[in-house]
């Protein structure tokens, strides 16, 4: 009795261990448009981001679509020409995330986010757009009754790719390498300067 009783526990406890989160990652609502557009004229393709974080999500994304500090991406999906960044779950079906997929963190405490950027706009100076989610309490799928899935399309909205302001950030070895080039020009200039 002992025994099944110490197995009981040790199930219990492997499940409270093991958190878990549906998520159906799609957007078929907000539209993407090209920056100063005023919505006439649409991105034709996107590259979005699915990002969990465990702190605040802040806009820190960098060149070529990287990740900031603290960031899992847990799906990301290039939209088809033409439909303006969005895309349905036929595409990308309901998926469920553990807690393996953020580095062994706790899924269920921290926030989802939804990053959209231009297709050829992932350079120093282009912009994108970022959507919470949900967050910090994330719901856990295998509660009874089984909670309905996140759904992105609802949350995520539409306008020009620089409605947000938020500008990609340069890696730290771009930005090493520019200071180099910079400093260069002017040690240069000074000597030229000179003769």
């Amino acid at each position: 009795m002992k025994k099944l009783l110490l197995f009981a526990q040790i199930i219990l406890a492997a499940g409270v261990a093991s958190a878990d989160l549906d998520v159906e990652f799609d957007n078929f609502g907000g539209v993407v448009t090209s920056a100063g557009s005023s919505g006439t004229v649409g991105i034709d393709q996107v590259l979005a981001q699915l990002i969990w974080t465990a702190s605040v999500p802040v806009a820190q994304a960098g060149i070529d679509g990287a990740l900031g500090t603290g960031e899992f991406l847990l799906d990301s999906i290039l939209t088809t020409s033409g439909y303006w960044g969005t895309w349905s779950n036929q595409d990308q079906p309901i998926k469920t995330y553990l807690d393996g997929h953020v580095g062994g963190a706790d899924i269920n405490a921290g926030y989802i986010l939804v990053r959209m950027f231009d297709n050829s706009a992932k350079d120093l100076d282009d912009f994108y757009l970022q959507y919470l989610i949900a967050g910090p309490s994330l719901i856990e799928f295998n509660t009874a009754p089984r909670p309905t899935a996140y759904n992105t399309s609802g949350l995520i909205g539409g306008g020009d790719i620089d409605i947000q302001g938020n500008q990609v950030i340069p890696e730290p070895t771009v930005a090493a390498l520019i200071a180099v080039f910079g400093g260069g020009m002017l040690v240069g200039r000074r000597i030229f300067a000179r003769k």
